[in-house]
């Protein structure tokens, strides 16, 4: 099996004149969390470098890990994150509340994940709900809680298989996956072929701006290729017929936008959000992305200031989120054992295993329930999800206090 597929171009637009902007160095696997039978085997761990093109204004991880080895067995289950529950939640109200007077209509996941926005709908008759997710572990998780899946990547050739056998859809939507896929034009063709004339696709995605402002270069790995700025979503759906009609932003993953598309009409639709935007992107050049690697490097000198302050007292630290985010983190700034004994994830795909890299063990709640007398610090890792985090130690345990590492370290 190829590890690594090799490009020369931009993957949107194909421009074979794309800057380097950043090197992370050589990193594992954002999410292959290593089992306690393979800590002394040789981890995959691949240099981390993005490119940035002035064409489109797409900042990309330009050399693709095969997806059978990221997807196979994933590691990512979004339904033990309270955020993030609370979040969908609050989607599929607004998703009921659009198609409250319609009936008979059809809804599309790409990405489904173990089915988190799709379970809000078992109860919803007038909604006929399906999943595509390439993951053959996290597809079970979802078909457990009664959805209908296929596990299968979301192409071109997929949507014709997929159109044959269910027809065309209303909506069609997919959350934080727009940046996982190399061939991101077979998703937007497969959109195409599904969609009807007057449906919609939404996608959730990060903002490279909201990206840069809060400095967060741990949100930089493997399997995550794409970084959109507007204008690159733009570029990419013009080429299909598709324009963005809305943009909404929305808090998730530290910092996110809805987009939503229709298929053109007659009469271009002038949308001055999506303007104004755009014109706060003139600013992206070369010497923008110099300023945000000396953050980075700024933010990383910082965080381990405040650790080796903090092990000098002799203060026992521990991590809280086993994220991939955390995967380029702490590989990045080296926050080895010596400063984080364990990482507690409420996941249980993680909990037993190690970070990628470092070997950090992973721990349940349960487990900081029996030691937390014994915890002065907790390093948020998962920071964005830092509000729900805070309020499951502090309930456990009142005098915990917390580093929280972007967009600047701070202990609160």
């Amino acid at each position: 099996m190829k590890l690594i597929k090799f490009r020369s171009d931009c993957r949107v637009c194909n421009n074979k004149h794309i800057n380097t902007i950043l090197n992370l160095g050589v990193m594992p696997l954002a999410g292959n969390f290593v089992k306690k039978t393979d800590l002394n085997k040789k981890e995959i761990k691949v240099p981390l470098k993005l490119h940035y093109c002035k064409k489109c204004k797409l900042v990309q991880v330009k050399d693709s890990i095969n997806p059978e080895i990221l997807f196979s067995a994933y590691n990512y289950s979004s339904s033990p994150i309270p955020a993030l529950n609370k979040h969908f939640i609050s989607y599929a109200k607004d998703i009921k509340k659009k198609f409250k007077n319609k009936k008979n209509v059809k809804l599309l996941e790409f990405g489904c994940n173990d089915g988190i926005l799709l379970k809000q709908f078992k109860t919803t008759k007038n909604i006929f709900c399906l999943g595509v997710e390439p993951s053959k572990n996290i597809s079970k998780l979802a078909r457990k809680k009664g959805i209908k899946i296929i596990n299968e990547y979301f192409n071109k050739k997929n949507a014709i298989k997929i159109l044959n056998k269910y027809d065309k859809f209303d909506l069609i939507t997919g959350s934080n996956v727009f940046a996982h896929i190399d061939d991101i034009h077979s998703v937007v063709e497969a959109s195409k072929i599904l969609l009807k004339e007057k449906g919609n696709l939404i996608i959730e995605v990060h903002y490279l701006l909201d990206l840069i402002k809060l400095n967060q270069y741990d949100f930089f790995y493997h399997e995550h290729l794409n970084y959109y700025t507007i204008y690159s979503l733009k570029y990419l759906f013009n080429l299909y017929g598709f324009e963005i009609i809305k943009i909404e932003n929305i808090k998730v993953h530290g910092g996110s936008i809805r987009v939503t598309l229709q298929k053109k009409g007659k009469k271009p639709i002038k949308y001055l959000k999506l303007l104004k935007m755009i014109k706060n992107e003139k600013n992206l050049n070369l010497n923008y992305f110099k300023k945000f690697e000396k953050k980075i490097n700024k933010q990383k000198s910082d965080i381990i200031k405040i650790l080796d302050e903090l092990i000098l007292r002799n203060k026992k630290i521990i991590g809280f989120g086993a994220s991939g985010r955390g995967t380029t983190f702490l590989n990045f700034c080296k926050i080895k054992k010596k400063y984080i004994n364990y990482i507690i994830d409420g996941s249980p795909l993680r909990a037993g295993k190690f970070m990628p890299g470092l070997k950090i063990p992973i721990k349940n709640l349960d487990y900081l329930k029996k030691n937390a007398d014994n915890i002065d610090y907790v390093l948020i890792i998962a920071w964005n999800y830092k509000k729900s985090i805070i309020e499951q130690v502090k309930k456990i345990n009142k005098k915990i206090k917390f580093i929280i590492p972007f967009p600047r370290p701070k202990i609160i």
